[in-house]
């Protein structure tokens, strides 16, 4: 178990001795996440968008098609379906940066579902108009972080790790192996190892019919 809540030890293998383990410089992995500049007032008029202003925006490799006529709601409409499929949520913003219905909006912000520097967004218009009215600019692109850590007391110094995202795997020799999960908000944690090893059972006449299992510590 761990003494920092937002820090769980999700796997180990039985070759994790039973002791103490610090986690040192804990720092969470983000999401990628943008911002547009402000929403033009040309994309609230009552008959949508002029012809001049309709294209394509593209979305991490995904084309959505604004047309003549779309009005701001029609658009959004448009960018949160897409984003939707891609694992991006989109978040309207008023101008002191709190959530909005779009109508109220002055901007949008997209946001990862996942974290880590495996997510990323990228969007750009083949329209430059409409581009601009969005808040795009020419690329608006953004990126998320990997967690990172340092081993610390209970580790060997031929330990390794590596993140992705908020999960953390950490491997040494002889089969060692464990994984963490970081919430919001980790930092650095004890992690108490209660139990270790395993015994192997016949379970059969043969000879190679056995099975290992760990059994935890108890106390009574």
């Amino acid at each position: 178990y761990s003494n920092n809540t937002k820090v769980s030890v999700v796997y180990m293998t039985d070759e994790v001795e039973v002791k103490n383990y610090e986690v040192n410089n804990v720092v969470c992995g983000t999401q990628a996440k943008i911002q547009s500049t402000a929403l033009d007032a040309s994309l609230s008029s009552p008959g949508g968008i002029p012809k001049e202003m309709a294209g394509t925006i593209n979305i991490n490799g995904e084309d959505i098609k604004i047309v003549e006529g779309d009005t701001l709601s029609d658009i959004y409409e448009k960018l949160r379906n897409a984003c939707d499929n891609l694992n991006i949520e989109l978040q309207p913003l008023n101008a002191a940066g709190e959530n909005a219905s779009i109508n109220d909006a002055t901007n949008i912000s997209y946001t990862t579902k996942r974290y880590g520097s495996s997510q990323r967004i990228d969007i750009f218009s083949d329209n430059a108009t409409l581009a601009a009215a969005l808040g795009i600019g020419t690329t608006l692109s953004g990126q998320g972080t990997d967690a990172s850590i340092s081993l610390s007391t209970g580790f060997a110094t031929t330990a390794t790790f590596r993140t992705e995202g908020n999960d953390v795997y950490i491997t040494d020799n002889e089969g060692f192996e464990m994984k963490l999960e970081l919430e919001e908000g980790a930092g650095d944690s004890v992690l108490t190892i209660l139990y270790e090893g395993y015994i192997t059972l016949q379970v059969g006449d043969n000879e190679s019919q056995t099975v290992d299992i760990s059994i935890p510590e108890v106390s009574t």
